[in-house]
């Protein structure tokens, strides 16, 4: 919803993490997602939500060429350590 919500953390006196959640517009859903790491959260996230198809390889060839080459000979070269790499 479009109401504003404020959250305060704050050290307990144990060590332990409080939170104080305030909705101006009711109640709302929360997802805490327990890490530990960064990677970790974004892969809890995308077993609980899915995770983004990724675009054909075709695309990004095209965004490729479109954006960054500017002249046939640096294409050859592109296209030349392509190949080198096996890419």
């Amino acid at each position: 919803s479009a109401a504003d919500t404020y959250v305060d953390l704050w050290r307990g006196g144990g060590g332990g993490v409080v939170s104080h959640w305030l909705s101006e517009g009711g109640g709302m859903d929360v997802v805490l997602l327990g890490g530990p790491g960064d990677e970790d959260v974004v892969r809890q996230l995308g077993a609980l939500t899915g995770t983004p198809p990724l675009p054909p390889l075709w695309s990004l060839g095209y965004h490729q060429s479109h954006w960054n080459v500017k002249s046939q000979p640096q294409l050859e070269g592109i296209d030349a350590n392509a190949d080198r790499l096996r890419w």
